[in-house]
């Protein structure tokens, strides 16, 4: 039986029980399922019902129950990303903070990694490295201390990312597939389109341009393989922007190919819209949008871009001042004076 399917029984056996802590752990099992499925509205349903049945002193975690994390602690770290990839930027970031508040409240190590994994991934989502660096050496230390094997892999990805974000490429790759590797003797392949997607990124800040796409190619096999689509809009995306990068490469060469390598980058960005949309994933949408704007830009096609980008600016309501909606904002300003008469 699939994850989904046994999500849904765990609800229904909830119901049937009236017993409020199982329903609360039967929807944030259906609601986490249905985040890596990029169900992204079911799943964010699922997650405030068990949010709203929460109650702190109905559900404690006792201290030997070292491998279990807090209820409503988990709920709010997982609709925090969540969040952010619906377009409420400002929304996620107060509940991953009221998370990460539970996490050191109960003084249960297990629940404070797992805070601080959502935390990392969050920031990872934005473009922040120096806070994803911070998240991610907190996130390491807990796990190191408790023998937390799996989290400890995951912390060690992110901080591989933000290292290479930060010009440390070669140093962030070995992390990133240090993290990978032991990642894999956990028999997990739950986060793995996301963690090859920051190994390809990090290639390509090394400029390991045939690389990266190789391994972006891998993460999108596993993408198909197993129906974790959290990630799949930005990984269409950076594919589309390798094609540009090795376009820029081979400028000197045939024009034949540099045309030819433009036109795959465009149809990236247009399948990193396509799924971002399926998926009501603004965010994800926003940044899709920008990078195919900004490539019609470079075409004369300042028309074109500024039709596509606006309405999906205009429809964020917070969060303005993140760095994805700042840019966005700025390019569409040079577009209104380029089309100006």
């Amino acid at each position: 039986r699939s994850a989904r399917e046994l999500g849904e029984a765990c609800v229904a056996i909830a119901k049937q029980a009236e017993n409020q802590a199982f329903e609360v752990e039967a929807h944030r099992a259906l609601g986490a399922t249905l985040y890596y499925l990029s169900e992204f509205n079911s799943a964010l349903a699922h997650l405030e019902a068990g949010i709203e049945r929460y109650q702190p002193q109905h559900h404690p975690v006792p201290a030997f129950l070292h491998y279990v994390a807090e209820p409503g602690m988990t709920l709010l770290a997982y609709s925090s990303p969540l969040l952010w990839c619906i377009g409420y930027p400002s929304q996620a970031e107060e509940r991953i903070h009221q998370a990460v508040n539970i996490g050191k409240d109960t003084n249960h190590p297990f629940s404070e990694a797992v805070s601080l994994h959502f935390k990392t991934v969050l920031y990872q989502y934005r473009g922040e490295p120096a806070e994803v660096n911070t998240s991610a050496t907190q996130m390491l230390q807990i796990c190191q201390e408790h023998g937390f094997s799996a989290w400890e892999a995951a912390a060690t990805v992110l901080k591989g990312w933000a290292f290479a974000a930060q010009n440390c490429p070669e140093e962030g790759i070995a992390m990133i597939s240090e993290g990978i590797n032991a990642w894999k003797k956990t028999r997990g392949e739950l986060l793995m389109p996301l963690f090859l997607a920051l190994l390809g990124q990090a290639h390509q800040r090394a400029g390991q341009y045939n690389l990266a796409l190789q391994t972006l190619d891998t993460a999108s096999h596993v993408i198909t393989r197993t129906g974790e689509r959290t990630y799949a809009a930005e990984l269409a995306r950076q594919k589309g922007a390798l094609c540009l990068m090795l376009a820029e490469e081979t400028e000197t060469g045939s024009n034949e190919n540099t045309h030819s390598t433009v036109a795959q980058a465009e149809s990236y960005f247009q399948e990193a819209l396509a799924i971002a949309r399926q998926q009501d994933a603004k965010s994800w949408e926003l940044r899709a949008a920008l990078s195919l704007s900004e490539l019609w830009r470079t075409q004369n096609r300042g028309e074109d871009a500024y039709n596509l980008l606006q309405p999906i600016y205009a429809w964020f309501s917070e969060g303005l001042d993140t760095d994805d909606l700042v840019r966005a904002k700025n390019l569409l300003e040079k577009l209104r004076v380029t089309s100006d008469p």
